[in-house]
């Protein structure tokens, strides 16, 4: 299923690659590829001309069917500046196409603290002679190199000659972890005009593309999924509730007013985008995954925590009372999936500054717990002992995490506080009713 993943999203741009990325809007989709491929290219090799308004240039992009996989034609005529957009300088380019809907799983990755596991994924054309007229193809990377000009250097496994890549140039640098894509860039040509016997390749890191989004700004949305623009594409994923299907007539009107709370915040003048240009890395459990920023579950996380504020608050969240809360209620998340693991590690040195002393960390993780949900502070060193203080992230006043906060799972307000108890809400069907229950709840915890 990876593979085919990888597949997908690799897109063929004349006789070179791309790779399709959704940015934050859900009206057009880019393809991520290089500059070079928009030039003529004369007997040696050298660049000449570039591609004139109106030239019309073959993309194919691979579809699924019942007999397996057939590639498709994207019309695309070049218009610079209105769907072709090339960095001034670096040799990456961004093509603007109608929005193709299902490219949403694919994030930035810085490759600083992560070598392993990346693929250089396009349509080499030392496959174009098989069976299918245009074969898919990728070269597993075990390590990069050193940076250049507007470049960086990547290890390929084995002995390759040019004519083994020729093709890949656009082609994405492309990893899967927990079902999503990462990017780190795209294969360039022009940074590296041969491939040594080494196997070494050069590729034009993903930051660059940030670089052409400011300079069209008025054109281009930055590299972000569509849902960080607006929490509405998380509506139909928050508070799903589960629980057995006797139960489901139970908490049926329970659900339904916690996704009607949940759209004040959707109205709201608040957005993941925004969050994360106010809190940045301070959303996170562990700064160094910055990337997961980007990654969907944060902000179904957001948008929960936000609408049980709403519910404890009494009144509306805006983004201008969000710093205030933070300072007194801190959620953070993780990619792991047992928040207990990270007692000892991540939750320790994670950044509580601003935090008060008597505050509550709400923690949110790839999966719900399967058995603590709160944390108290007066309990919390009897299980791990004596903490080193040296080098924690907290503010004069706070003695530590775990002797100042009382840290909570944020599946405690959805499964102990509402599908555990689910006999205080048994035939409610007053909105307000329920309201009254959970924000009693909820305020007992943060007393």
């Amino acid at each position: 299923m990876g593979q085919d993943k990888l597949k997908l999203y690799s897109v063929k741009v004349e006789e070179g690659s791309g790779c399709f990325f959704q940015p934050m809007t859900d009206k057009y989709t880019y393809i991520l590829t290089a500059k070079h491929l928009f030039y003529e290219v004369n007997d040696q090799g050298k660049i000449t001309n570039e591609y004139e308004d109106g030239r019309e240039i073959e993309i194919l992009k691979h579809q699924k069917n019942h007999d397996g996989w057939e590639l498709q034609k994207i019309p695309f005529v070049i218009e610079k500046g209105v769907n072709y957009f090339p960095h001034k300088d670096a040799d990456v380019a961004i093509l603007k196409i109608e929005y193709e809907p299902y490219f949403n799983s694919i994030f930035v990755k810085n490759t600083e603290n992560d070598m392993v596991g990346f693929q250089l994924c396009g349509f080499p054309v030392s496959k174009k002679n098989n069976l299918d007229a245009e074969k898919y193809g990728n070269q597993n990377i075990y390590g990069f190199g050193a940076t250049g000009q507007y470049c960086k250097g990547a290890q390929l496994f084995g002995t390759l000659q040019q004519s083994d890549i020729e093709g890949y140039s656009g082609c994405g640098i492309l990893k899967i972890i927990n079902e999503n894509i990462y990017i780190a860039g795209i294969q360039s040509k022009m940074a590296s005009n041969y491939i040594n016997q080494a196997g070494q390749i050069g590729f034009v890191q993903i930051a660059y593309f940030d670089g052409i989004v400011d300079e069209y700004e008025e054109q281009l949305e930055k590299l972000f999924p569509d849902y960080m623009g607006n929490f509405s594409f998380l509506e139909d994923e928050a508070f799903k509730l589960e629980v057995d299907a006797l139960d489901e007539e139970r908490i049926a009107s329970t659900r339904t007013m916690l996704k009607n709370k949940a759209l004040d915040i959707i109205k709201s003048d608040i957005t993941p985008y925004g969050i994360k240009m106010l809190f940045n890395e301070r959303i996170l459990l562990n700064d160094q995954y910055s990337e997961h920023l980007s990654v969907k579950n944060v902000w179904i996380s957001w948008l929960e925590f936000l609408t049980i504020m709403n519910i404890a608050k009494g009144y509306n969240v805006n983004k201008e009372m969000l710093s205030e809360i933070f300072n007194t209620v801190r959620l953070k998340y993780s990619n792991e999936d047992d928040w207990t693991k990270l007692l000892s590690t991540d939750l320790l040195n994670s950044d509580y500054k601003g935090l008060k002393p008597d505050s509550t960390v709400i923690v949110s993780t790839n999966k719900p717990p399967i058995g603590n949900l709160i944390l108290k502070k007066e309990t919390i060193l009897s299980h791990i002992g004596i903490v080193p203080k040296k080098g924690l992230r907290i503010d004069n006043g706070v003695k530590s995490p775990y002797e100042d906060f009382d840290f909570v799972h944020l599946e405690f307000f959805k499964k102990g506080c509402i599908a555990d108890q689910l006999e205080q809400y048994d035939k409610i069907n007053d909105e307000n009713k329920l309201l009254q229950i959970l924000k009693q709840q909820y305020n007992e915890l943060f007393s």
